[in-house]
């Protein structure tokens, strides 16, 4: 059993997790979103402190009111006390395509405080506001932290087309726009995307909205440095982010074929009693 302190404040009991839990998991395997919640659901004893939260010290938390970046944070700390608590998988050189074995060890994450404005919007559920150019003019967006609540529309979404992923996070994070012409506000996700979309949208968009709600959220710093072993790589030091998958979890050790070795049926064959 261990403490684990959020981004949000709240703190947690955790355990590592176990073969039981993995297997729990079968049934979610192509769904990385659902991993990471059912896994910080299973991994949680119980709650030490709500922090930001309406629900009770211990008490199981209400999962689907934890901000995304809590549950990412609470994924990390998990399993760092899971097993040796090192996460090995494989990355591909972007720039040889060499491939590499990388070594991370979970308790050397930094997880990334929320910061008090970002907890107040956690508590009060009143958004972030904040002025943006856009390519209707000038505009204010009212931005919310994304929660438990909201990953299954991500994952929905997200197997529809993986490469409008970031951008239906960043459209879900966003509660409203409103145009200081006085035109009607924009609150449908609908909208939003056709708007995020639009041509001439202004960069400016979209860097508000990102990094207003990594500094307001916090979380894990998933991404990690490592070098290509290949002497005449023109791209030896990179950074690749860690990927929350099966790999994660250790469910790639339960999804793989076992190899069997086949008896052979040559000379080399053991004889037959007599």
């Amino acid at each position: 059993m261990s403490e684990a302190l959020l981004p949000s404040g709240m703190v947690l009991d955790i355990r590592g997790w176990c073969l039981a839990d993995q297997e729990a998991l079968l049934d979610q395997k192509d769904d990385a979103q659902a991993l990471t919640l059912r896994m910080a659901e299973l991994g949680t004893i119980r709650c030490l402190e709500p922090g930001p939260y309406g629900f009770g010290a211990n008490a199981k938390p209400s999962w689907s009111e934890v901000s995304i970046d809590d549950i990412q944070a609470a994924n990390v700390l998990i399993r760092a006390i899971t097993d040796d608590g090192i996460f090995r998988f494989d990355r591909s050189c972007d720039s040889c395509g060499r491939k590499k074995k990388l070594e991370i060890a979970m308790k050397d994450v930094e997880i990334i405080s929320a910061t008090e404005e970002g907890k107040q919007h956690l508590a009060s559920k009143q958004p972030i506001v904040r002025p943006v150019m856009t390519a209707k003019g000038p505009a204010e967006v009212d931005l919310r932290i994304l929660r438990g609540q909201h990953l299954p529309e991500i994952a929905k979404r997200g197997r529809k087309d993986q490469k409008l992923l970031l951008r239906i996070q960043h459209c879900l994070s966003i509660q409203s726009i409103r145009f200081l012409d006085s035109s009607k506000p924009m609150t449908s996700l609908r909208e939003i995307l056709e708007f995020w979309g639009l041509p001439g949208q202004p960069w400016a968009l979209g860097r508000t909205v990102k990094e207003t709600l990594e500094q307001a959220g916090g979380g894990p710093d998933l991404y990690a440095d490592w070098t290509c072993d290949n002497v005449f790589c023109s791209g030896r030091d990179q950074q690749t982010l860690l990927p929350l998958d099966h790999r994660f979890y250790g469910l790639e050790m339960l999804l793989s074929s076992s190899r069997r070795s086949k008896p052979s049926s040559g000379a080399d064959s053991p004889a037959a009693p007599a």
